[in-house]
């Protein structure tokens, strides 16, 4: 009798501490999926003087990382639901049916498990992506005397750039896509030298696109983007 209460108790302490353990996990998992819901509500609201712009890529993988984690909180109901049935089972509250609610519950607590881990894994390659692509503040000036000059280069796509950035931001930044130099430049308006934090990055609008520039080392790195599509670009002087 005392040996088949032992068990019993033993039994009842291992339950206890697993469900503990579930508990806990439950509890950081809902803390997660809640965190990640914020981060990209405030991915897709962001002002247009943020630092960082989302390519159709990025905002993409927000839509799917946040179906995910709204597929997690569904699924950490129905995780609850058949364990509230399963005790109550096993309290004798309701007739026990032939359906196996512990293993049930185990299937969908996994499930739930697999799925916050993926998504945890896609918000950090998300939040890498986004600041892979975007230009960090690496200047310290705030007058053109590191920018003027006319500078080409290309983007990862190997899409042809030109900036001609004068001694004095009243007149007009020119730009051009054209390598072979057969069509005129076109205008960039709004051009000034943001210096909040100490650092010194040059912002124009480009037709459609906004431009971002700051000088790294010999080069000058430009991003530009439109809402939809962001490039990339490493330029030097050309003497023209």
């Amino acid at each position: 009798m005392d040996e088949s209460s032992n068990a019993h108790d033993a039994r009842d302490r291992y339950r206890a501490a697993r469900d503990a353990q579930v508990a806990a996990l439950s509890d950081r998992t809902r803390t997660m999926c809640l965190g990640g819901l914020v981060v990209i509500w405030g991915l897709f609201t962001k002002t247009e003087s943020a630092s960082f712009h989302l390519s159709d890529f990025e905002r993409s993988a927000c839509l799917v990382l946040a179906f995910l984690i709204v597929l997690v909180l569904s699924l950490d109901v129905v995780e609850y639901l058949i364990g509230l049935r399963a005790y109550r089972e096993l309290a004798g509250d309701v007739i026990a049916s032939s359906r196996d609610h512990f293993g049930l519950r185990n299937t969908v607590l996994f499930t739930k498990l697999g799925l916050a881990l993926l998504t945890l894994v896609g918000l950090c390659g998300l939040f890498g992506l986004v600041l892979v692509d975007t230009p960090v503040h690496a200047q310290a000036r705030g007058d053109t005397t590191n920018f003027k000059g006319y500078w080409c280069g290309i983007d990862s796509s190997n899409d042809y750039m030109c900036l001609d950035v004068p001694e004095d931001l009243q007149m007009e930044l020119e730009y051009s896509f054209d390598n072979m130099r057969n069509t005129p430049p076109a205008k960039c308006a709004g051009s000034h030298i943001d210096e909040e934090g100490g650092a010194g990055l040059l912002k124009s609008q480009c037709g459609a696109w906004l431009l971002l520039a700051f000088r790294d080392l010999a080069a000058l790195r430009v991003q530009l983007t439109n809402g939809k599509e962001v490039r990339n670009y490493l330029l030097k002087q050309d003497r023209r």
